[in-house]
């Protein structure tokens, strides 16, 4: 067999933020005065995506929804009741940001198509 080279792994730095504070940053429009004209035809190219992401991202957040106990079998390998309602805790606590997110998206989108 051949020897494996060694690797050397470096480590990525880690962003400081928060991530509630990611979550509730707002991007500054950037200056349009260095920016070339428009191109209509990437617009109207862009329009039907952009729809469609809005749509996707609300039907997402709107399908996450609390497990049931016995919803995956009754085996040993189903889950307890305990951890159903860990999972559900967890979903509850992440869905409230999820559905401010998306109305963000939304919004955006709607400024966009205006």
């Amino acid at each position: 067999m051949y020897p494996l080279p060694e690797i050397q792994r470096t480590r990525r730095p880690r962003a400081k933020v928060p991530l509630r504070a990611a979550a509730d940053a707002t991007v500054e429009r950037p200056s349009r005065a260095n920016l070339p004209p428009r191109d209509p035809r990437l617009a109207a190219a862009m329009m039907p995506l952009l729809r469609a992401q809005a749509i996707n991202v609300n039907r997402h957040a709107a399908a996450l929804r609390p497990f049931k106990y016995g919803e995956f079998g009754s085996g040993d390998a189903a889950p307890s009741e305990g951890h159903i309602q860990a999972v559900n805790e967890l979903i509850k606590m992440l869905r409230g940001d999820l559905l401010r997110l998306t109305r963000k998206v939304t919004e955006a989108v709607n400024q966009s198509t205006t």
